[in-house]
């Protein structure tokens, strides 16, 4: 698979995370993945937070439409790789998401 071919594309993520904490930079996190790869069509969403300086953080699926209609379940996310492109910081993201129909 490759990033550049964009006919390898499965999906895609749509969100917002934002500063939450009081003492600490908290992440706060919502996120909706969406899926029209031929085998599943659907989205799903992802509502929760955790520390920013955390390597791998942990959110609650929290719903979904289509084929992942009612789901529930746990996400990991773990970033992978960081970039500034024109003067921007860039953050490629893995997750590991588990899914209880």
């Amino acid at each position: 698979m490759s990033l550049e071919n964009p006919a390898d594309r499965v999906g895609r993520l749509q969100g917002w995370y934002g500063n939450c904490g009081q003492s600490e930079l908290t992440l706060c996190l919502a996120q909706t993945f969406a899926y029209d790869d031929g085998t599943y069509k659907g989205t799903f969403s992802l509502l929760g937070s955790g520390i920013a300086t955390d390597p791998v953080k942990h959110a609650p699926i929290v719903g979904g439409t289509g084929d992942f209609a009612f789901c529930r379940g746990i996400a990991s996310q773990k970033r992978v790789f960081n970039a500034y492109i024109n003067s921007e910081e860039t953050s490629w993201f893995e997750y590991n998401i588990t899914l209880k129909f």
